[in-house]
């Protein structure tokens, strides 16, 4: 029964360790950040404060009212100690403010306050682009360090089986000289740092990918290998996607946003050109004071007719900020459309570059084979195998690149849609 118990806590051991390690692509990868990333989370927030901005400016165009409580604290002369008495505590009047024209201010304000929410809705979406594309780095940066850090085990492996074979040729009098020996000895504590250097890098940028999940850095991830092959060109069409980007495009759309906001700043600043008028309401609860009535209602205008001419420079350096605005915005969405047609033609390009370098690696590794089992049957010297070991490092480390930048590019010709 105890040996039972103890095989059924071992099981259990053995399944929650093969269990605990996520296997992870690319897309989940994507899909989880717009979920868990802080950041993510911070600018949903941001969202909620600029509607609640948008709620405030709404109701300061409605009656305001105020309940007004007197108290005041007199001495009391009957004792021979001071003490002091309250003295008339309690409501004394209810007064209600209601505007009825501000020359546009407050429909102004309220204008600016729901842009500011639009804006803040877009930048989700930017920030989201702008987590994505960091991921997608960090997610192929752990690719190429986790394949740097196999090829160092198989340099390993292959270099322990000649120095094995090396020392027996030797040591049995074989016509093998002792510095042969040492060579193979010394490139095999060079590959031990450099395997060690890949499995510590490797985990670095894991740890960066997990706080960009929003996941403990004591986490365990396996990424699946990405497949190019996936990504099918006939999907773009620049001419098409121009229009998309302009019509639907969160970049497009903030830029138009961040106009308008400027537009709404110089309708505010017109608005203290004009005359404001506003009603004063007031029911008196205290009712000692016969001079007053109860209930009194006071229409009250207001006019700044002279300041200096402080209000026309306010307008006028509005004009030139909305014109600012405008320039910049037109510029910026020309550049969208060039920024369209640049990673059209870079996902073309890159897309054919990474079919190249797969054939090319492949070749590297059909040589590595090779040269493995001629390295470890004395046919070619440690120099020579390491050239070609050199050779595969760097032809995957490219292949790893050219997929990073092909991945995003199209990333960033679609978030250009978004």
């Amino acid at each position: 029964m105890k040996r039972n118990k103890i095989l059924t806590a071992a099981f259990l051991a053995v399944s929650l360790v093969s269990f605990s390690e996520d296997k992870m692509d690319l897309e989940a990868v994507l899909q989880e950040i717009d979920k868990n990333n802080p950041e993510m989370r911070i600018q949903n927030l941001e969202t909620k404060v600029t509607d609640l901005g948008v709620k405030k400016s709404l109701k300061s165009m409605l009656p305001q009212i105020t309940l007004t409580v007197n108290e005041e604290l007199v001495e009391d002369s009957s004792t021979e100690k001071n003490e002091w008495d309250v003295d008339g505590v309690g409501p004394q009047k209810v007064k209600a403010y209601i505007p009825i024209y501000t020359g546009g201010q407050l429909t102004g304000y309220y204008d600016k306050a729901k842009l500011s929410r639009d804006i803040a809705i877009k930048d989700v979406s930017l920030v989201r682009h702008e987590i994505e594309e960091k991921a997608i780095e960090t997610y192929f940066q752990v690719l190429n360090l986790r394949k740097q850090k196999e090829i160092a085990e198989m340099v390993l492996d292959t270099l322990n089986k000649q120095r094995d074979r090396l020392e027996k040729l030797f040591n049995n009098g074989m016509l093998v000289p002792k510095s042969e020996v040492l060579k193979v000895k010394s490139d095999i504590i060079s590959n031990e740092a450099i395997k060690m250097r890949r499995r510590e890098e490797q985990r670095s940028a894991e740890e960066e990918l997990f706080l960009l999940l929003g996941r403990s850095l004591d986490s365990e991830i396996e990424l699946e290998e990405f497949s190019p092959e996936t990504i099918d060109l006939s999907l773009f069409d620049p001419d098409r996607d121009l229009g998309i980007a302009m019509d639907a495009g969160s970049y497009a759309a903030k830029e138009n946003l961040v106009a308008e906001k400027s537009e709404a700043d110089l309708k505010i600043a017109k608005a203290a050109l004009l005359p404001t008028i506003y009603l004063n309401s007031e029911y008196r609860i205290d009712k000692d004071d016969d001079e007053y009535s109860d209930y009194q209602v006071t229409a009250v205008a207001s006019w700044k007719i002279f300041g200096w001419g402080s209000t026309w420079d306010d307008v006028r350096q509005k004009e030139a900020q909305l014109e600012q605005a405008e320039i910049l915005r037109d510029r910026n969405l020309e550049e969208i459309k060039l920024n369209i047609r640049n990673k059209y033609r870079d996902i073309k390009t890159l897309h054919a570059e990474v079919d190249s370098q797969k054939t090319k690696l492949e070749l590297e590794k059909e040589n590595m084979r090779i040269d493995n089992l001629r390295y470890v049957n004395g046919m070619v010297s440690s120099l020579d195998y390491l050239d070609s070991v050199n050779r595969l490092k760097s032809a995957e480390e490219e292949y790893y690149s050219l997929q990073r930048e092909l991945v995003l590019a199209v990333r960033e010709y679609e978030n250009l849609l978004k």
